[in-house]
């Protein structure tokens, strides 16, 4: 789900935009997910969040604040396309996110 997101979402601007990563890397001193274990992580973070997005509209607003700080940090913990987009996403996926949410949620907000 997310490699196809990524892909629609970023395919114009990256050719490679949706290709999983396929090389360990990190930043500051600090690992991200291995490549090896990129796909397993996914799954956990569709199971632990984005199996939870729907029922956003029922969160209440602090909830959905916490939701989004949380999910940003996991998926940047996974990182699991090329650096290139990693700025991209992490500023961004809260804020795509919520443009999928419900208007009377964001109204409610």
């Amino acid at each position: 789900m997310l490699f196809e997101w990524h892909r629609k979402w970023l395919g114009n601007v990256y050719y490679w935009a949706g290709e999983r990563r396929t090389v360990n890397m990190g930043k500051g001193g600090f690992e991200f997910t291995a490549a090896a274990q990129i796909l397993k992580s996914l799954t956990q973070f569709e199971k632990e969040y984005l199996s939870k997005f729907n029922g956003l509209n029922s969160f209440s607003r602090d909830e959905v604040v916490s939701y989004l700080a949380e999910s940003h940090v996991e998926f940047i913990l996974i990182h699991p396309f090329s650096r290139h987009s990693a700025p991209n996403l992490g500023i961004n996926l809260p804020i795509a996110f919520t443009q999928y949410l419900q208007n009377d949620l964001l109204v409610s907000c």
